[in-house]
C-alpha cells in the first residue's frame, strides 16, 4: 500500500483536522491559518524524525507500515501546538499527554516501525583475519606494558 503525503510531513492538515471537526482552519482569518497549521505539522515532523534518527533509522520514513505507526503521533503534537496557540490549555492538555506518551513509546521501542533497528551497541570482534584463521588476526595483543 502506497501512501501519498506531503514532503515535510507524514500527514496532511486534513488528516489531522479530522480529530477536531469543530475547529475551523482556513487560508485566512482563522487562528491558526492553514499555513500556520501546516508549519506546526512540519515542526512535529522534524521532532518525530529526530527521535527516529536517534534509533539509527534514516528519515523521512518511506515504509508504509512505519508511516502509519507515526502518523497519529504527528497529529497529536500538531493539535497540542494549535490549542496552545489559541491559549486554550484545557484543550491542549489531552493532546499534550497523547503526544508525550507517543514520544516515550517511540523512544522505548513500544511502537514497532516494522523496520529493523540497527543494534545500538555493536560489538567489535577480534576474529577478523586476513586468511580466516584466528592466528592471522589483524588485531594483536601486546603483553609488554
Amino acid at each position: 500500500m502506497a501512501l501519498t503525503v506531503p514532503a515535510q510531513t507524514y500527514v496532511t492538515a486534513a488528516d489531522a483536522l479530522v480529530y477536531v471537526p469543530n475547529v475551523e482552519v482556513t487560508a485566512t482569518g482563522a487562528k491558526p491559518t492553514l499555513t500556520q497549521f501546516e508549519a506546526m505539522l512540519t515542526l512535529v515532523f522534524e521532532e518525530v524524525n529526530s527521535l527516529i534518527e536517534g534509533k539509527g533509522l534514516a528519515t523521512p520514513l518511506t515504509d508504509a507500515t512505519a508511516i502509519l505507526r507515526v502518523r497519529n503521533g504527528q497529529i497529536f503534537g500538531a493539535l497540542e501546538m494549535m490549542y496552545l496557540g489559541k491559549n486554550d490549555d484545557a484543550q491542549a492538555a489531552p493532546w499534550a499527554k497523547k503526544y508525550r506518551d507517543f514520544k516515550k513509546d517511540l523512544v522505548d521501542e513500544k511502537i514497532h516501525l516494522g523496520i529493523a533497528i540497527p543494534d545500538s551497541n555493536p560489538r567489535i570482534s577480534s576474529d577478523f583475519a586476513t586468511g580466516g584463521d584466528r592466528e592471522d588476526s589483524i588485531f594483536t595483543m601486546d603483553d609488554e606494558y
